[in-house]
């Protein structure tokens, strides 16, 4: 009977001391990471927690950047699906590409100040001139944004592995979904830009409330009606060419517009192809890359058509030709709502009145879209489809199939924006 009870006392002793040697391990590993990125940012914690179940608990992790930002912070992160075996063998196994069939890293009651996330997101854009710079939590009136996330890997079929990262918040909820071949996940592959992707699948849902205090906010700021901006800013190219970097189609356009009244879920699928490249892509245009990842659009599940728009090209390299004039002006005012009513395809800016009167008649000669770039910062007449006006002015940029034009009119300048595509004749001053 003694001998019984010293064994049972061994193998109860087993898993605490394997449970207590693991904790121990990982704080002083956890600790030294901490050490190293002490001159960059200030990181504590309560504890850290090894479960009989093999899982990991980290508890009450704050971040505080030496930068000055306010802390970011994270009540629990947990990782579970590994026993306590996985622990002491985790080394062989991953390098003999042996990996747990199912692992979840759980992040719960995140919070980060929302300046974070827009200071990023708004350097390339200004407000509400993009999907990412106007679902934005400062203008649904969130000064930091309040979630919770979840990444989960499952490897039960190794030659069709899933990688899923869930994320909601005050405003949305969103998902990212890998399927690939993790048997040809190898280094080798991933540097020669090759990657081994079946699908990747992208949801994202706004809700209703906080879309309709962003679209106020974004309708108060060109003196319009919810609709208005709708119609005018978000139904543009500009809009389109600036959320993606390609113009998705009319159908697809549409979908951005009904997404942004909210309750609605938005979809983007690739399945790309097998030659798809991504470290040799700058020698690809923007349709090409597009094609080959065999994109979708769907909202609320319902598939829509995707049309890709052809992009202004160097005839030299063919290569998707962007620039951009040093003297681009950068300080703008409001134009006035009648003015953005007549005018529905161009931006909805113009900046400080200058004195300048224009009395002699301009001269203009043909010139080719190709050599577009050797015209920055010189005057230009640009002809466009479907029966309006030509647009005479300074050339200031051009960028991702989109032509910038400063112009002068009511005694000041402004600048208007055509897409290439509705170019029909460009012509350069020549005195």
């Amino acid at each position: 009977m003694k001998n019984i009870f010293a064994v049972f006392l061994i193998l109860l002793a087993l898993p605490v001391g394997a449970k207590l040697f693991l904790e121990f391990k990982y704080k002083g590993e956890f600790n030294e990471i901490l050490d190293q990125i002490s001159p960059f940012a200030q990181v504590v914690y309560k504890e850290l927690n090894v479960g009989f179940d093999g899982r990991i608990e980290l508890k009450e992790l704050s971040i505080t950047p030496n930068t000055g930002f306010n802390t970011i912070s994270v009540s629990l992160i947990k990782i579970s699906g590994l026993d306590l075996i996985f622990h002491f063998t985790a080394e062989s196994k991953i390098k003999s590409g042996e990996f747990p069939e199912l692992v979840n890293m759980d992040f719960v009651d995140f919070r980060l100040p929302a300046v974070l996330y827009e200071e990023f997101v708004t350097k390339q854009s200004q407000e509400c001139r993009s999907l990412e710079t106007s679902v934005l939590y400062s203008i649904a009136g969130f000064d930091e944004i309040v979630g919770n996330g979840k990444l989960a890997l499952d490897m039960r079929s190794p030659d069709r592995a899933i990688l899923r990262l869930e994320m909601s918040d005050q405003i949305s909820n969103g998902s990212v979904t890998l399927t690939f071949n993790s048997l040809l996940a190898n280094m080798g592959s991933v540097l020669g830009g090759v990657m081994p992707l079946q699908s990747v699948n992208y949801n994202y849902y706004l809700e209703e409330q906080s879309a309709g205090t962003i679209l106020d906010y974004c309708a108060k700021q060109i003196e319009a009606t919810r609709e208005e901006y709708l119609a005018k800013v978000v139904g543009s190219d500009k809009f389109m060419l600036d959320s993606f970097g390609f113009h998705p189609g009319i159908e697809a356009q549409s979908a951005v517009v009904e997404f942004l009244k909210g309750g609605r879920e938005i979809s983007f699928t690739a399945t790309p192809n097998d030659q798809v490249n991504f470290l040799n892509s700058e020698n690809v245009s923007v349709e090409q890359l597009v094609r080959s990842l065999n994109l979708t659009v769907a909202l609320d599940g319902d598939p829509l058509p995707l049309s890709i728009s052809q992009s202004i090209k160097d005839q030299s390299n063919s290569k998707i030709v962007t620039a951009e004039s040093e003297n681009r002006v950068k300080e703008f005012k409001r134009r006035d709502l009648k003015e953005l009513m007549n005018a529905p395809d161009m931006t909805i800016q113009y900046n400080n009145k200058p004195e300048v009167t224009r009395k002699t008649k301009r001269q203009y000669e043909p010139a080719s879209l190709s050599n577009i770039l050797d015209f920055i910062d010189k005057d230009v007449r640009v002809g466009r489809t479907k029966g309006r006006s030509a647009i005479t002015g300074r050339l200031i940029a051009v960028e991702q199939e989109v032509v910038s034009i400063e112009i002068f009119r009511y005694g000041g300048t402004m600048t208007l924006t055509v897409p290439v595509k509705e170019i029909s004749k460009f012509e350069v001053k020549t005195q």
